[in-house]
């Protein structure tokens, strides 16, 4: 096989398609799915720590994408890490780019992330694929046959699909980490889990379909329930939160006193940059090829807010009433076993970005503050595990 299968998916551009069995196609057996997370994020996160967990998670996806130029791999942002579905001749390059971002986490952060691999031919269940192409620089990977669910819960138990230990440097370019949290334009931001508990792909995707129906109907369409919002977007000026794409981006090849003048430096360019950028927002300027006036809203077009990856994942801004009502009608489906959900809720969401092309071509990862995704994941685990005892 060769990398030449992340083009042969189909790229759909209407989200109804993606919950059509029809849509998805096998990933090739020799592929690998690569699983990166950070241990013990929970912990992390309940010390604050949520802007380095995210940072270190889409830092991964930099990574990989990176190492593997100018092909692509099919991934999932999962707020604490991603999910790589990788082809032969590609596994020895994202390899390397994840050992780096090993290296970075511990290093850099003072964080382990994990990193395992196993390959599609050894997973009881299919991975099958899709790509969804929502904006003009925004294609996101869907997939259905809960092989990636098998691989994730195969990596977390079983030492050998660990990553074998060694140094290397990664590729951090394109990757930032710049703005403040934005605040919902409703009174709640949400992350939401939710897996279907359908016997068959065809049934699952119903209940996908089903949700997808009463998120639309209670919480608005697209623009209703963004968890993003232009008076909202503002880039940071707090040392603090720039602190982690500097260190990202600060290698180990120098000595320790060197690499942090080097972060400071960075932060400083970055702190210039930003008060630049908020004026050429404000402004309307023209500028590095770009018009300045329109990124913020060119950032919430490509943004990834919800997706599928054997889960229903999705940021979404809701009002209490709207909330509570898709929570009854979850809780409801739960009792039935239609499903399982994990949420967690806040006020604001929070950005990190993929930046080819300054200004023009951009795609961004979203998940709400004070732990998002990860803490959502933690209760759709304690759910499933209590389901499986019940039965």
């Amino acid at each position: 096989m060769t990398t030449a299968f992340e083009t042969e998916l189909p790229l759909l551009t209407d989200f109804s398609q993606t919950l059509a069995d029809a849509s998805y196609q096998p990933v090739p057996d020799d592929a690998w799915v690569f699983v990166a997370d950070i241990v013990n994020s929970t912990q992390a996160i309940e010390a604050g720590r949520f802007r380095d967990i995210n940072t270190l998670g889409g830092g991964t996806i930099a990574a990989v994408l990176n190492a593997v130029r100018p092909h692509r791999v099919p991934y999932v942002f999962g707020g604490d890490g991603a999910t790589f579905c990788v082809a032969a001749d590609q596994v020895a390059a994202v390899s390397d780019a994840l050992r780096g971002c090993q290296d970075m986490a511990r290093e850099g952060f003072d964080l382990v992330l994990r990193v395992g691999c196993i390959s599609v031919a050894a997973l009881s269940k299919p991975v099958r694929a899709t790509r969804f192409q929502k904006a003009p620089h925004l294609i996101q990977y869907f997939f259905i046959g809960n092989g990636l669910s098998e691989a994730e819960a195969r990596i977390k138990r079983d030492p050998a699909c660990a990553l074998p230990p060694g140094r290397a440097e990664a590729d951090f370019s394109g990757f930032e980490c710049r703005w403040n949290e934005i605040p919902s334009k409703k009174q709640r931001t949400l992350s939401l889990l939710v897996q279907a508990m359908g016997a068959t792909r065809a049934e699952r995707l119903a209940t996908y379909s089903a949700l997808h129906t009463k998120i639309e109907h209670w919480l608005g369409d697209e623009t209703g329930r963004h968890p993003l919002n232009l008076s909202g977007l503002s880039l940071s000026a707090n040392p603090d939160k720039l602190r982690g794409e500097a260190t990202l981006k600060t290698g180990f090849s120098l000595s320790s006193w060197r690499r942090r003048l080097s972060q400071w430096h960075r932060m400083a360019v970055l702190w210039l940059q930003n008060r630049v950028g908020n004026v050429w927002m404000r402004r309307g300027m023209q500028a590095l090829g770009a018009e300045w006036g329109r990124y913020k809203a060119d950032l919430i077009t490509h943004t990834d807010f919800f997706k599928l990856d054997d889960i229903y994942r999705t940021v979404v801004s809701a009002d209490d009433e709207d909330w509570e009502a898709l929570h009854r009608w979850l809780q409801s489906q739960q009792a039935q076993g239609t499903l399982c959900f994990g949420v967690h809720v806040t006020d604001a969401a929070m950005v990190t970005c993929l930046v080819e092309k300054t200004g023009v071509e951009h795609l961004h990862f979203v998940d709400s503050i004070d732990g998002g995704y990860a803490v959502a994941a933690r209760q759709l685990k304690q759910q499933l595990q209590r389901d499986q005892k019940d039965t």
